[in-house]
């Protein structure tokens, strides 16, 4: 998402309300009102603080999605073995523990689950 700058504030509000208005038939007309007036009463620097909090709180947990991707395939890279190859040890295990009930080779399986998938 996209931080906004002042300028852009009007265009949004009138963004939301026409969303908000398309959905009136499905949320209804007082809950439908009450959402409208609370953009019409903030204030357009009100507005746009509140979206780009929103904003910020959305990049952040992008980055700390992506930022956990990576540790797990540097993870997964320190330990020498492609994605393929847990994945094919992955599915001997889980094969194993369906035709023998081996808690163990379940245990192993979802040990190994993060970097077999």
């Amino acid at each position: 998402m996209k931080a906004i700058t002042l300028q852009e504030v009007p265009a949004l509000k009138a963004a939301d309300i026409r969303r908000y208005e398309e959905n009136r038939y499905y949320v209804g007309n007082a809950a439908t009102d009450q959402r409208i007036d609370y953009i019409l009463k903030q204030s357009d620097e009100d507005y746009m603080n509140l979206h780009n909090e929103v904003v910020k709180r959305e990049n952040n947990k992008a980055a700390q999605a992506a930022e956990k991707q990576a540790n797990l395939i540097a993870e997964r890279k320190a330990t020498g073995k492609s994605k393929k190859t847990y994945r094919a040890e992955y599915d001997a295990l889980m094969a194993d523990y369906k035709a023998t009930k081996n808690m163990e080779s379940y245990k192993k399986a979802r040990s190994i689950a993060k970097f077999a998938f």
